[in-house]
């Protein structure tokens, strides 16, 4: 796993994670033990946001092909879509981007999603994808 840097705003916290992903069957056992590795995550008001996207590199045309993609937003409405968009705006495929939100009782509005995106980003520049 890479990892961003918390960032707080207003009380809420914020961490980013990404690894590589071959396909979107192993989600669920990467999500356990991200959780598994860091209690906090499953202690959080929303552990796992997320986006994946997964392809294969074809040589011959110098493109990726069977592209896959999807996102989850664990109950904080548009984070997985804003969390996808930095995947795919980055150009990376076999990855899995997790974003962990602690929320600090103060409403943020819109701003969170600047929050989640700039999260996303640090964890999958932090993995070189």
């Amino acid at each position: 796993w890479s990892f961003s840097n918390i960032l707080t705003d207003k009380k809420s916290k914020f961490q980013g994670f990404s690894v590589k992903l071959k396909d979107e069957n192993e989600i669920t056992h990467l999500l356990s033990d991200l959780k598994n590795e860091n209690p906090k995550i499953a202690q959080s008001t929303h552990p796992t946001m997320f986006a994946w996207r997964t392809g294969k590199f074809d040589e011959a045309s110098n493109k990726f092909r069977d592209i896959r993609q999807g996102y989850f937003d664990c109950g904080e409405s548009g984070s997985g879509y804003k969390i996808s968009k930095v995947v795919e705006n980055c150009k990376i495929y076999n990855v899995l981007c997790v974003v962990t939100r602690w929320y600090g009782g103060i409403p943020l509005g819109p701003a969170r999603f600047r929050d989640i995106a700039s999260v996303a980003l640090e964890s999958v520049e932090q993995g070189n994808f």
